[in-house]
């Protein structure tokens, strides 16, 4: 009888080990979803930014984009350079 109790108390406390295993798993799992969900939200606040600066770029006029590409190269050191980094 006492060899049962102490068996069914080693199982006890194997059981409680896995809850708790899971429990923190579970919780890691959330963890992951959240920092997911929020690298999605980067990726579509960047995108949603890109379309919108292609949008002003394209509405702009010829001589607008030359200025600011001009202004660019001054910046970046070189035409070949502004195209490269592009």
């Amino acid at each position: 009888d006492r060899v049962e109790k102490e068996l069914i108390d080693t199982l006890m406390k194997e059981r409680q080990v896995f809850k708790d295993r899971l429990a923190r798993l579970e919780g890691e799992g959330e963890q992951i979803d959240a920092e997911i969900a929020a690298q999605k939200a980067v990726l579509e606040n960047y995108s949603d930014a890109k379309r919108w600066e292609a949008n002003v770029w394209q509405q702009m006029s010829p001589e607008a984009q030359e200025a600011l590409t001009r202004e660019a190269v001054g910046r970046q050191g070189s035409l070949e350079d502004f195209y490269y980094d592009m």
